[in-house]
């Protein structure tokens, strides 16, 4: 509805015209579209169809001085080009040299991205590249794979998964973790499983052939939060450096292996220190071996030296001779002499020293591994199948299978009983 200027009688809204069309720049069914809503107040032009009174239409929408145009001479009229809503939703595209820019922004948790060159309200520069910022919650995703790079590709040439500056550092750690390896196999160490991760990183990192995500920067990454950081696998964790690998904690430092723990140093040694409190070192179930190819030193500076063994103590010297405390006797023996150097001899009645063994608590834990489905035909892992799994308690549990057949139900879950609910050729 219009007010004419040539209506000058007083009418209530609504009541002013006939209903009028907007002429737009597109239009058409199902064909391109423009639409930016007209409000209250809005000055238009009135053409006519043919010059037909009866067929009056909006023709075009003007500024006034009750409704200036956003970008006026001073806001560089020829260089700026805007779409606003009344809300404030903004299409802003700018192409003053040297501070060309788009940006898109809703005033809805002051979300925006800008490309280019990014200043504030007042025009202050507030840097260049892009930005992608909300006062709200914010969300990336990629179904297949996402590739976060500061590696530089100039003028935007290549290919956008170019990834062979981030693959190559892999490798290269890669590369002398393995013979760090091979050092620690010699010296009968535990090694890590490292062709598995180069398969992994050949087969599903390179090219983003698996959903994976891969995270590379020529220059450093760092990580910082006040609060906890939490990372979780299902499978390896593998960390490899060229340098240095530092682990410092203002309170606790805990490492728990279910199975092997293994350290191994190749050449400066391997140090234990506790400034304060006592260093405890037990072997709970099994043997204990100390070993040096030279000299070994046991030293107490300000306390007592106590072997203790259930079983006896036998001290050699690498020849014949031997000392040897077995329950109440103590036997020395050689092919060679005894000597003593010493004052004298005091020998008295029999004596006796009772000393306490420790006491250990052995506890089991369930290696409770991931339920995996096998193709009924072949044997081999169902991978990337969907299932639908229905529990002994009428729970069912749907989901798709991991690339080695991987459920996200644990062995433990199905002690009493599972039924396969998909309509795959999948069994257990």
């Amino acid at each position: 509805m219009v007010a004419l200027h040539l209506d000058r009688d007083t009418r209530p809204a609504g009541g002013n015209s006939c209903r009028l069309r907007l002429a737009k720049p597109f239009a058409g069914a199902n064909q391109t579209g423009f639409h930016f809503p007209l409000i209250d107040g809005t000055e238009v032009l009135v053409g006519f169809h043919d010059g037909d009174p009866d067929r009056p239409f909006i023709a075009h929408v003007m500024h006034n001085a009750r409704a200036p145009d956003v970008i006026v001479n001073d806001q560089r009229w020829l260089s700026r080009n805007v779409l606003r809503t009344q809300s404030n939703n903004t299409l802003q595209m700018e192409d003053w040299d040297n501070e060309q820019h788009i940006k898109l922004a809703t005033e809805h948790g002051k979300s925006q991205l800008t490309l280019g060159h990014s200043v504030n309200r007042k025009r202050e520069k507030r840097g260049a590249g892009f930005e992608l910022r909300t006062d709200m919650k914010g969300a990336i995703r990629a179904g297949q794979g996402l590739f976060l790079s500061a590696d530089a590709q100039p003028l935007a040439n290549g290919r956008h998964l170019d990834m062979k500056a981030a693959l190559g550092q892999l490798q290269v750690a890669l590369a002398q973790a393995q013979g760090l390896a091979q050092a620690a196999s010699v010296a009968k160490a535990e090694i890590a499983d490292l062709k598995a991760e180069n398969e992994w990183l050949k087969n599903s990192v390179n090219e983003l052939k698996e959903a994976v995500m891969l995270l590379s920067s020529p220059e450093g990454i760092a990580l910082a939060t006040p609060d906890r950081v939490s990372v979780a696998a299902g499978c390896d964790v593998n960390i490899a450096t060229s340098a240095g690998f530092n682990v410092n904690a203002q309170r606790n430092a805990s490492v728990a292996a279910s199975d092997t723990l293994s350290l191994f140093a190749h050449n400066g040694g391997a140090k234990l220190f506790a400034a304060r409190g006592k260093v405890l070192v037990q072997a709970q179930s099994d043997a204990m071996e100390l070993v040096a190819q030279k000299d070994m030193h046991l030293t107490s500076a300000s306390g007592t030296l106590i072997a203790n063994a259930a079983n006896g103590v036998v001290l050699h010297g690498g020849g014949t001779a031997y000392v040897k405390v077995s329950g109440d006797n103590v036997e020395i023996g050689g092919a060679g002499n005894l000597i003593l150097k010493i004052i004298g001899i005091d020998k008295s009645g029999p004596g006796s020293l009772s000393m306490p063994l420790p006491k250990f608590e052995q506890t089991t834990i369930g290696h409770d591994e991931h339920f995996i489905l096998s193709d009924r035909l072949t044997g081999l892992p169902a991978a990337n199948r969907p299932y639908r799994i229905q529990l002994a308690d009428g729970q069912v549990i749907e989901g798709v299978t991991s690339g080695t057949g991987a459920t996200s139900l644990k062995a433990g879950d199905i002690a009493q009983g599972m039924t396969l609910l998909t309509k795959k050729s999948t069994e257990a």
